[in-house]
């Protein structure tokens, strides 16, 4: 009976005010518990009559209906298919969004009983918690494709959901300035001075690396000895580290991409850098009396003195509690910010689009125009100067 359901009158963050009631939805049959879903609308008639017609369809049997597979039972059967295409780390991220955003709101409705208005009111109140509503958009629109392609309906109600525009964004709110990702020049070498002063030597070699070839922080954390040529200053990249948060233990994935197994060169003071840091390796191994570690040509290059890789979080504590806190003022970024300052710097220094590109090992071109071709501040200031010296007045 709807008269057992109270609806109560509720205030969002934007300030509109909604409607809304919870409503037992059956027995969830794999646990035995009770299911409930919240119901929210506009008004409080529309809530009412919503609240009518759901109890009238879960009543009739509509909602599980054999032939009629709930979103969830769908969601399962896409997921063993998905879990077949994606390494285990994308697979646990993923899962942790289906879980806080999606399941919540769509788990127990029947496919065929989804509609678009029901998806509306899905990407509106994910909206209201969260920024990125239109990757949950994405994610839930992958279930409906699915479901078409099994023949378990035909439409995908997901298709013209609108994103809703953050209300704020209609009005100025005052001037705001950029932030930039990535450091200057004169930042890196700055950082880096202080950096072979205050930080162990290890982390130096870190730091020193990535701002020097670009890679990502996994891959840098996944190298063996193995992958340096020395001589030649050839750097395989072929590998990434990840933390299995399922296993609890560290993996050497595949790439991100395809092209991600690269070869880059790596400059000769970086490469005098990484020599001095596998003696001082040696002396570490020698001393703790691991003589077989010495010789074996496929050591990881960056390992503590336990033995295990460094938490892929490491040079994030860094940088946060190491430099920043020490040196507050200076440009504030992000370990990832040092790929930023790479590309950057590649393009000041008159590197091509290609070029860059192979050297980071982007799949899609699109992609290093998208977020690398930032203009440093030397590139505006030259850009600048070269436009007033075209006009001569």
């Amino acid at each position: 009976m709807a008269s057992n359901y109270k609806i109560s009158e509720i205030t969002l963050k934007s300030g509109a005010t909604k409607y809304q009631c919870v409503v037992y939805v059956g027995l969830d049959p794999a646990t035995g518990k009770q299911r409930h879903t919240t119901i929210r609308r506009d008004t409080y008639k529309e809530t009412e009559q919503a609240l009518h017609a759901f109890i009238k369809d879960r009543d009739d049997g509509k909602l599980t209906a054999s032939d009629n597979k709930t979103f969830k039972q769908v969601y399962d059967e896409w997921h063993i298919q998905y879990a077949k295409r994606v390494k285990p780390s994308t697979l646990y991220n993923v899962d942790s969004k289906y879980n806080a955003n999606i399941l919540p709101y769509f788990q127990y409705y029947a496919m065929k009983k989804i509609t678009p208005s029901i998806c509306q009111d899905m990407v509106n109140s994910v909206a209201e918690k969260i920024k990125s509503v239109n990757e949950m958009k994405m994610y839930a629109s992958l279930i409906f494709k699915f479901a078409m392609k099994r023949g378990y309906i035909t439409k995908n109600p997901m298709e013209f959901v609108e994103i809703p525009k953050d209300p704020k964004s209609f009005y100025w709110q005052g001037t705001q300035r950029i932030q930039r990702k990535y450091w200057l020049k004169s930042e890196v070498q700055q950082f880096l001075e202080i950096a072979q002063q205050e930080f162990r030597f290890y982390d130096y070699a870190m730091f020193r690396l990535l701002l020097f070839s670009g890679m990502r922080k996994g891959e840098m954390q996944g190298l063996n000895w193995s992958d340096l040529d020395m001589e030649s200053g050839e750097l395989k990249i072929d590998k990434t580290l990840t933390w299995n948060k399922i296993k609890s233990k560290f993996e050497l994935q595949a790439p991100k991409t395809i092209t991600s197994n690269r070869v880059i060169i790596i400059d000769p003071v970086t490469i005098k850098i990484l020599k001095q840091w596998k003696l001082e390796q040696k002396k570490e191994l020698m001393a703790l009396g691991r003589t077989k570690e010495i010789t074996k040509p496929d050591y990881p290059m960056f390992l503590n003195l336990h033995e295990t890789y460094f938490p892929l979080s490491h040079l994030n504590n860094i940088m946060k509690y190491n430099f920043y806190k020490h040196h507050p003022t200076f440009h504030k970024i992000s370990v990832h910010g040092l790929r930023h300052t790479h590309a950057s710097l590649l393009f000041e220094a008159g590197a091509s689009l290609k070029d860059v590109q192979s050297k980071l090992g982007h799949k899609d071109i699109q992609t290093t125009m998208n977020i690398y071709t930032h203009v440093t501040e030397t590139k505006k200031q030259k850009t600048q100067d070269q436009f007033a010296e075209f006009m001569g007045f």
